[in-house]
């Protein structure tokens, strides 16, 4: 139940324009009123500490989830994201590694295509 929960919400966050229906059922579950909820949604803004804390305490969503799910990427996510490159890249659909092509786009000239294909 609760991953079911915590899927609801997150598909919430990640939404531009958050269904009403949904964004009353987070602010019932969160005690927290809807307006702030859309606010911070709407305008892509970290909820504060005491609405943080229930996310994690209600939902079991941390605080690194939240900020992924609104697209708050600062520094702190950033690194961590950096830390687990190769995790990250193979959560990304159509992340495939590539072949180095044989002859160089028309924009790149064969001395620079030369350095970097080695």
């Amino acid at each position: 139940m609760m991953d079911k929960e915590k899927n609801r919400a997150l598909q919430l966050l990640m939404s531009e324009m958050p269904d009403e229906i949904e964004l009353r059922w987070l602010s019932k579950r969160l005690q927290t009123p809807a307006k702030e909820l859309r606010y911070h949604i709407e305008n892509r803004i970290l909820p504060d500490q005491k609405e943080m804390s229930q996310f994690i305490s209600k939902l079991n969503i941390s605080e690194l989830e939240v900020r992924l799910a609104m697209g708050i990427l600062d520094h702190t996510v950033i690194q961590r994201l950096s830390e687990n490159v190769e995790a990250v890249a193979r959560c990304i659909p159509g992340n495939q590694q590539t072949t180095v092509p044989e002859s160089p786009p028309h924009w790149i000239n064969n001395e620079t295509w030369a350095a970097v294909s080695r």
